[in-house]
């Protein structure tokens, strides 16, 4: 058999030799580039403005009633966050102040503060209005109390850099405001009975 499979095996060609520079008949190959066509650059839709968008839901939202008075903007507002920015500025599907309004003793709850403030965050991150100073200056409160100092001095200056990113957005100074001096002396008081508790922890490491 083994004769037979020799017998009809294709003999193999030697493979041809590649020309190199130099050698005769060698021709150099054009290389060519392909050719990329360039799109030309699309145009991006103009930017919507935050007060256009804020008056064109509105509009949207709005209500008037038998007596062509419309619900308050406060009401216009939730129906907003709530359909079209998935509940961001709520807290349990209602405006911050209308939950102190309902029960004042929330603003005891350290939970319900701390959301109400996110809220905040969330409601200048969007630029519809300055963070209300009210719920950070509860928790700050609330922190002080428990002695947690460090996120007493954490919370006054998310409201600090809240309020200055907020004003710096809509290209206004902070000159002459007293607001952020409340929370300057909180940070300032919190950092005094910190340093008196690492200094207490230190003497009794003696």
């Amino acid at each position: 058999m083994g004769f037979w499979n020799n017998l009809f095996k294709k003999k193999e060609l030697p493979k041809p030799k590649s020309k190199k520079v130099g050698d005769k008949g060698y021709v150099r190959k054009p290389v060519t580039k392909p050719v990329v066509k360039k799109e030309p650059p699309k145009e991006e839709p103009p930017k919507q403005s935050f007060d256009s968008w804020e008056s064109e839901m509105h509009q949207k939202y709005v209500e008037f009633d038998s007596d062509g008075v419309s619900n308050t903007w406060g009401d216009i507002w939730k129906k907003i966050a709530a359909n079209e920015l998935d509940g961001a500025t709520l807290v349990n599907g209602k405006n911050p102040p209308d939950l102190l309004n309902e029960n004042p003793k929330v603003k005891d709850d350290l939970d319900i503060m701390l959301a109400c403030c996110r809220a905040e965050l969330q409601r200048a991150d969007i630029g519809e209005g300055m963070p209300a100073p009210f719920y950070f200056k509860r928790v700050a409160i609330l922190f002080a109390k428990q002695k947690l100092y460090v996120k007493e001095i954490q919370i006054c200056q998310f409201y600090l850099d809240s309020l200055k990113d907020y004003k710096k957005r809509r290209g206004e100074s902070l000159a002459g405001w007293t607001l952020p001096d409340d929370f300057y002396m909180r940070i300032q008081k919190a950092q005094l009975k910190l340093d008196k508790l690492k200094n207490k922890a230190i003497k009794k490491g003696k």
